[in-house]
């Protein structure tokens, strides 16, 4: 406590004024020399070079925070680019094959996955061309509780499911993957993203792009698709 005239003066209450009254020692300079701010040196310095000191370090902290928000806006400005050009393709496929092309190319090329798949449900591949087709109730087998969710599903994925998503790949091969089913009356397939890195897709990444693009897809696929 600071005491005067036999009134205690706590120093929160005299910090608390000096927060309310920021040019106290502009009309009281005489004070100046008689406070002593020690560095990490030990040595003293003027309440002025601790004034500019943090001013410099808010100001580091605000170049950094805006540097940050700019590095933000540009990967997301670039992420609309690319995804807007999928669209466009995806939209423009004259046929499934090119519309799988359209995908597959754009995922590995502008998006860098470093596995993706997808794959449609029916009985006759034949009238199917390059698409992988697997009967709906043989994808059930392996990954009914993915069909069963309405939303995109991310994580490290039971070892049967990996192996029915990623045929051509060991099951061991990849360490986690996102997951989206296809259709909206009814499930007609599922695109997939796979990474070697286990901690890339986790159970709480946002699947935002996915959905997007599974939800262009579900407008596209069924003009492509054999009676639809």
């Amino acid at each position: 406590m600071i005491q005067t005239s036999n009134v205690e003066i706590s120093a929160e209450q005299v910090s608390e004024y000096l927060r309310s009254h920021p040019d106290f020692f502009i009309q009281h300079e005489e004070l100046l020399a008689d406070i002593n701010l020690p560095h990490c040196a030990g040595d003293a310095v003027s309440l002025v070079e601790r004034q500019v000191s943090l001013l410099r370090e808010r100001d580091m902290d605000l170049r950094h925070r805006l540097a940050e928000l700019l590095a933000v806006a540009k990967e997301n400005d670039d992420l609309f680019s690319k995804t807007k050009s999928l669209v466009l393709n995806i939209v423009a496929a004259q046929s499934l094959d090119e519309l799988i092309d359209a995908v597959q190319v754009a995922l590995k090329q502008e998006f860098k996955a470093d596995v993706s798949a997808l794959t449609l449900f029916a009985e006759d591949k034949k009238s199917l061309a390059q698409a992988r087709v697997v009967p709906l109730q043989e994808a059930r087998q392996s990954i009914n509780g993915i069909l069963s969710s309405s939303r995109a599903v991310c994580g490290a994925l039971r070892p049967v499911e990996m192996a029915f998503l990623f045929p051509d790949l060991a099951d061991d091969q990849l360490g986690s993957a996102a997951v989206a089913p296809l259709g909206e009356d009814e499930v007609v397939g599922v695109l997939a993203v796979g990474s070697y890195d286990p901690n890339h897709y986790r159970a709480n990444t946002g699947t935002l792009f996915l959905t997007y693009v599974s939800d262009i897809l579900n407008v596209v696929l069924p003009r492509l698709l054999p009676g639809h």
